[in-house]
C-alpha cells in the first residue's frame, strides 16, 4: 500500500469528493493507493478534477499532512522550485517509503525532465522524483512530479517533520508557464497547509 498527497492551490479550501460524497475540508488531499484502484474525483473549489486521479481521498487518513510553496514564484520559469514538508500528525509512525507526494503542473512543451533535491533533512539521496504524462490532461495539469523516499529514508516519527527542497528543469532549460498550473501557489512564501 502507497500514501499518495496531491498538493492542489486555487484559493479555495473544500474539496469535494463526488465519490464518497463528503466534503474534505483541506487544499491538499491525502490518499491512499489501493492494490485494486478505485476511482474518484478530487478538486478544489472552483476548479474542476483532474483528470487520471484513482484513489480514495481525506484529509486525515494515515495522520499526514503536507505543507508547501513555491520558492521562485514567477510566471514563466526555467526551473521550478517545489519545496514541501510533510508533517505526521498521527500516533504511529510511517515508513517514508510508503509515502509519495504529486505536484500537477503544465509541461508547456513536450521535453526531457530532471528532477532534483537540494535538500532534506532525511538526506537527499533519500528523496525520489519521478515525471508522470497524464492520459487525460485536467484543468492546469498535464503532468505530475511524484516525490517519493527509498527504501533507507526510514520512518517519520508522530509529530515529526520531513523537509524536501527540490526543483525540476527541461533539459534544453526552455521554460515552464507556472500560471494557472494545478499545484501552483503564487502567493505563498513559506510551508502553508
Amino acid at each position: 500500500m502507497s500514501i499518495i498527497l496531491n498538493y492542489f492551490y486555487r484559493g479555495g479550501t473544500s474539496m469535494k469528493n463526488k465519490r464518497l460524497s463528503s466534503t474534505v475540508s483541506a487544499v491538499i488531499s491525502l490518499v491512499i493507493l489501493l492494490s485494486m484502484f478505485m476511482s474518484v474525483s478530487a478538486a478544489p473549489k472552483g476548479k474542476t478534477s483532474v483528470a487520471g486521479m484513482t484513489a480514495i481521498a481525506s484529509s486525515t487518513l494515515a495522520g499526514l499532512k503536507v505543507q508547501f510553496y513555491n520558492a521562485y514564484r514567477y510566471a514563466t520559469i526555467n526551473c521550478v522550485y517545489p519545496n514541501f514538508k510533510l508533517v505526521n500528525t498521527g500516533s504511529t509512525p510511517v515508513s517514508l517509503s510508503s509515502v509519495k507526494i504529486r505536484y500537477y503542473y503544465t509541461i508547456d512543451g513536450e521535453k526531457t525532465q530532471k528532477f532534483m533535491c537540494d535538500w532534506s533533512n532525511i538526506g537527499s539521496a533519500n528523496v525520489t522524483g519521478t515525471f508522470v504524462k497524464m492520459p487525460v490532461p485536467g484543468p492546469g495539469a498535464d503532468y505530475y512530479l511524484e516525490v517519493g523516499f527509498t527504501g533507507t529514508a526510514g520512518s517519520i516519527a508522530p509529530g515529526a517533520s520531513v523537509w524536501v527542497q527540490s526543483r525540476f528543469i527541461k533539459t534544453d532549460w526552455t521554460n515552464y508557464t507556472q500560471t494557472g498550473d494545478h499545484s501552483f501557489n503564487p502567493t505563498a512564501t513559506s510551508y502553508v497547509d
